[in-house]
């Protein structure tokens, strides 16, 4: 049985501009705790680190490279597998 944790639970902070997706520079991964994922601009570097250090996290850069076997689209974005592209029989 998981013993219960002793942290409070966690909120994203509510945001009240008009921030884009396109906007967001880096994130915060914390280890084991993928609720907490926060993601930040370029204006909150100082948020962004103060958030990694408080939880244990990390700090990575945005946009994430694809995984292997996979790239972007060029025309859409959407991640595609890497190489040629059997045709339908």
């Amino acid at each position: 049985m998981t013993e219960p944790s002793n942290l409070g639970v966690q909120k994203p902070r509510k945001r009240t501009d008009d921030t884009e997706i396109s906007e967001f520079t880096m994130l915060v991964r914390v280890p084991g705790q993928p609720e907490a994922l926060s993601v930040f601009t370029d204006a909150e570097v100082e948020q962004a680190n103060r958030y990694a250090a408080e939880t244990g996290g990390t700090v990575v850069p945005l946009p994430l490279a694809p995984p292997n076997g996979y790239v972007a689209d060029e025309v859409s974005g959407v991640l595609v597998p890497e190489g040629p592209v059997a045709a339908d029989s």
